[in-house]
């Protein structure tokens, strides 16, 4: 995969990262000599392996046109639970999402947004429950 960008930060250990990304970029440690402090602010074109790695850094004096965020999506699996209890009733709700995102910060917020759902639609079921047991002993709720 490549990454186009500029530098914005460059750590003592040799990760980077770029304007307007969250994620740290980590050099293969055969990379780590050549990242030094003079490579921020420069435009450059990221060569990653599989491993979420970079394998080459091309540093050019034009601005390079920036890398599409479809390019840099992730996707994950996450599984979901909310398990809520009213004396003897329990509503157990679990749900697998597949979030897309591109920041940590975002997946954090997605899985946030998902939790809600999953607590809603245990909160739904709960209802149900107690409303299925009050009608079998004739009382209202």
């Amino acid at each position: 995969m490549e990454k186009n960008g500029k530098v914005s930060v460059v750590a003592k250990t040799g990760g980077f990262k770029l304007e307007g990304e969250d994620d740290w970029f980590n050099p293969v440690e055969s990379l780590k000599a050549n990242i030094t402090p003079d490579l921020k602010g420069r435009n450059v074109k990221l060569t990653i392996n599989e491993k979420g790695k970079v394998t080459a850094v091309d540093v050019s004096d034009e601005p390079l046109k920036p890398t599409p965020a479809s390019t840099s999506m992730k996707n994950t699996k996450v599984t979901i639970g909310a398990e809520l209890t009213i004396k003897y009733q329990k509503a157990k709700v679990e749900m697998e999402f597949i979030i897309e995102y591109s920041t940590e910060t975002e997946f954090l917020n997605k899985v946030k947004e998902c939790q809600k759902k999953v607590n809603a639609l245990a909160i739904e079921q709960l209802k149900e429950i107690v409303e299925k047991v009050a009608t079998v002993i004739g009382e209202s709720v």
